[in-house]
């Protein structure tokens, strides 16, 4: 989602909110949404967006990061399914599998920021992040 500069502002002023701060390090402070399906996570993305938060190019209808959907499809359904609970951690997995984890990771992010606009403050959305 991309707005001009009068619908940023408008948007802003419509709900309140002024200028985000600037971030001290925006490479290692990304704002990520992640919550049930269906929870509101758009109408937070939407407002994030507004307020020029870099929230991805490649998005689905929903406002979803889709440079992330493999590494969600393999990994995080994987834990999902392992402990058919929602409430899993890494230390679910073995040491190798962390290091798979981590390496599909920073695939999926170095993807997903080739066309972030740094140093703007940045961040992403999808249900299953965590």
């Amino acid at each position: 989602m991309s707005l001009t500069q009068p619908a940023r502002q408008s948007a802003k002023a419509a709900i309140g909110i002024t200028d985000l701060p600037p971030s001290t390090d925006p490479r290692r402070t990304p704002v990520v949404i992640g919550a049930t399906g269906g929870s509101g996570t758009r109408a937070i993305h939407s407002v994030l967006a507004a307020l020029g938060l870099f929230m991805g190019e490649r998005l689905n209808g929903a406002g979803d990061a889709m440079d992330f959907e493999p590494f969600l499809d393999q990994w995080i359904n994987r834990l999902i399914a392992r402990g058919n609970r929602l409430d899993y951690t890494m230390g679910d997995l073995s040491l190798f599998q962390r290091w798979q984890v981590r390496r599909a990771f920073n695939r999926a992010l170095g993807q997903y920021q080739k066309e972030w606009p740094s140093p703007q403050p940045w961040g992403w959305k999808n249900p299953r992040s965590k």
